[in-house]
């Protein structure tokens, strides 16, 4: 248990979940703290359909922690003898859930040994609070959608149900209107600089309330002076500037001071959201049109590498985990942009069309997976380039696959790095 934040929760217990001890759990459960909205006691292991209402009820609430092992009377701890902690219990009960609760929301176990009968202690299940309620139990052909409501769980009525479902939908179009939020603020500092750019945006369906302080700042910068640069293959440009913005760390590689963001630009919320901005490589002697042609090779590289930097923040920097939303956006400004295979020089036009950027693409991935860089990044990644590059008529990218493997034929330039990045980072290589 390591990504799930809870901070009530965590206050009343003195730690935070994925440190909690079994003696700092007995220390609360002495002082007889009460159930909660957020907060449910079990004496004993639950059968497997009880367990997985109790999971969906706090996710269609303010999600919370089942804590097995504690008797109570009237909602106030009495007891807490523990349960048996017998070999798989802990991948047993993640079973449960993901096969009975649809769909299967943000959670994880942890079991809290007694270290006077290591076979004995608590279970714990933190359930975060989802955007993708109302979440249902099977029960046979029958769904039911129970709910957290103060200490008691209740189920959900024909209507509510419907309400909560345009509630899910109604969330749907908001990340949309913030993830256009985020690339436009960072737009609004590229108009300095003539571009073309890739920029990457990415929203957490779970955010957190941070804050930026001047130790974050200093470690921030620590972190990208290390890195040198977020793309997938390095091209010289690195971090040079950082400052804050309200609940926001920034970064650039202008090579014109402070004030004049170019090359790289990030902008990155406390709250785990996050926006960067990477410069393609263009030439315009070869379009007669006079559009403005850029790399594919550079857009694919700048994508995933902002992908990758954006989750990371999210996950490590931020605290936060699960799903999000991610948006990718060729922008050119005022200049018409034509997609090209780059060799030696620029040549052949990939594609039918010259489009006037902005042109967008969106999906949903997993924090955790896009963070690791590896084949859940070039899914997703696949998923935005063939959205972005079907506006100038190109029916895929040539440097990924749906399935998450990269085509080495397919990336010009970049080829001799493939190998190291791809085998770190556990891609497969398709070379069909």
């Amino acid at each position: 248990m390591t990504r799930l934040r809870l901070p009530r929760l965590e206050r009343l217990f003195g730690a935070s979940l994925d440190q909690i001890s079994h003696a700092q759990l007995v220390s609360a459960l002495e002082a007889e703290i009460s159930e909660a909205i957020d907060l449910d006691f079990k004496e004993a292991y639950s059968d497997p359909k009880d367990l997985a209402s109790d999971v969906a009820a706090l996710a269609n609430a303010v999600g919370g922690l089942l804590v097995y092992g504690v008797a109570e009377i009237e909602t106030r701890a009495t007891a807490w003898p523990g349960v048996t902690l017998y070999e798989g219990v802990q991948e047993k009960a993640e079973q449960i859930i993901t096969d009975r609760v649809v769909p299967f929301p943000d959670f994880e176990v942890r079991p809290v040994r007694d270290p006077d009968r290591p076979d004995r202690g608590f279970m714990l299940i933190a359930v975060a609070p989802s955007p993708m309620a109302p979440h249902a139990v099977r029960s046979g052909a029958a769904l039911d959608y129970p709910q957290r409501v103060g200490a008691t769980t209740t189920h959900l009525s024909e209507h509510e149900v419907v309400a909560a479902y345009r509630a899910r939908f109604a969330g749907f179009a908001t990340a949309k209107q913030e993830l256009g939020w985020l690339e436009g603020e960072t737009t609004d500092e590229l108009l300095r600089e003539d571009g073309p750019y890739v920029i990457v945006s990415l929203l957490p369906d779970r955010r957190v309330d941070g804050r930026v302080d001047a130790a974050g700042l200093s470690a921030f910068r620590s972190d990208l002076e290390a890195d040198k640069s977020p793309l997938i293959f390095q091209n010289g440009v690195q971090w040079l500037h950082f400052s804050v913005a309200p609940r926001v760390l920034v970064a650039h590689a202008g090579l014109h001071g402070p004030q004049n963001p170019e090359k790289l630009y990030c902008r990155l919320a406390a709250s785990g959201s996050g926006s960067m901005a990477h410069k393609l490589l263009t030439d315009d002697r070869y379009t007669a049109s006079g559009a403005m042609a850029i790399s594919d090779d550079d857009v694919a590289n700048g994508l995933l590498g902002g992908l990758r930097f954006l989750a990371r923040h999210a996950r490590d920097r931020a605290g936060t985990a699960g799903s999000c939303s991610v948006r990718a956006s060729v922008y050119g400004g005022l200049t018409d942009l034509t997609l090209s295979y780059v060799g030696f020089g620029f040549r052949d036009q990939l594609g039918t069309r010259h489009v006037a950027a902005p042109v967008p693409a969106e999906t949903v991935a997993d924090i955790d997976g896009l963070a690791d860089g590896g084949t859940e990044l070039v899914s997703t990644g696949h998923r935005l380039l063939q959205d972005l590059f079907q506006h100038f008529g190109l029916a895929e990218p040539r440097q990924t696959t749906a399935n998450g493997a990269i085509r080495p034929s397919g990336w010009s330039y970049m080829s001799r790095e493939l190998t190291g990045w791809t085998t770190s980072a556990g891609v497969t290589l398709d070379f069909d």
